[in-house]
């Protein structure tokens, strides 16, 4: 009985947030059914930017901001934001743990 060999290693994504497509928050409209200040929340967050620096850039209050993305989490099903990055970068899961 033989082992095989198994080797580690590291993945590392790097995305320009510059270069998202335009259609993501299309798509984040369509599969969750998220409004377009929603989609703009979890868009914004997957390209880095805080929820702060976003409240400013949109010219809207942190309770705001903070609600939207409530809404956001409650639409995609998860708990954390770690979570809505995964779905938002990688897309949705499918039955069986498949993107």
């Amino acid at each position: 009985f033989q082992f095989a060999s198994v080797r580690s290693g590291t993945v590392v994504f790097l995305t320009d947030p510059d270069a998202r497509p335009p259609e993501q928050k299309e798509s984040l409209r369509s599969l969750y059914g998220m409004s377009e200040a929603e989609a703009r929340v979890a868009s914004a967050l997957a390209s880095g930017m805080t929820l702060k620096d976003f409240a400013m850039e949109r010219g809207v209050t942190m309770n705001t901001v903070r609600t939207q993305l409530k809404a956001v989490m409650a639409k995609t099903g998860v708990r954390r934001q770690a979570e809505l990055m995964r779905i938002v970068m990688l897309g949705p899961r499918t039955p069986g743990g498949r993107r």
